[in-house]
């Protein structure tokens, strides 16, 4: 199910999240979280969350290290390894630069990239 960005600030209100991860591809295709408490989550909808991209290799030296998270509400799932009581969900998010601009090492979430990727054929047999 597709959420927008009212029906996940509802749903962290109501269903008594505590914890949010933002969720991203570094450019080796691993993935990292960065956490958020929900009184954070109206402002990563809106301005973005802020990290240092230079903690990281692939997204930039320290002059462009300035990066920001953008939570993609239509991604919200509860992570089922956490207690009834205190639930932890996470979202996919975007990472761009101040400017707006979209960070140009994270091509994981271009479409263009994905379906480049999703066309190669892989074979494996033993030995």
């Amino acid at each position: 199910m597709k959420y927008t960005e009212d029906e996940v600030m509802q749903f962290v209100q109501e269903d008594d999240v505590k914890f949010i991860r933002l969720a991203f591809c570094d450019v080796s295709g691993r993935q990292k979280n960065i956490s958020i408490l929900p009184g954070e989550l109206e402002r990563a909808f809106s301005r973005g969350i802020p990290f240092d991209g230079s903690a990281l290799e692939g997204f930039g030296d320290e002059v462009y290290s300035d990066l920001l998270l953008y939570p993609d509400p239509s991604t919200l799932m509860v992570l089922p390894w956490r207690p009834e009581h205190g639930k932890v969900v996470r979202m996919f998010s975007r990472v761009s630069r101040p400017d707006g601009t979209r960070c140009r090492d994270n091509k994981l979430h271009e479409e263009k990239y994905c379906k480049e990727a999703m066309e190669h054929e892989f074979r494996i047999r033993a030995e």
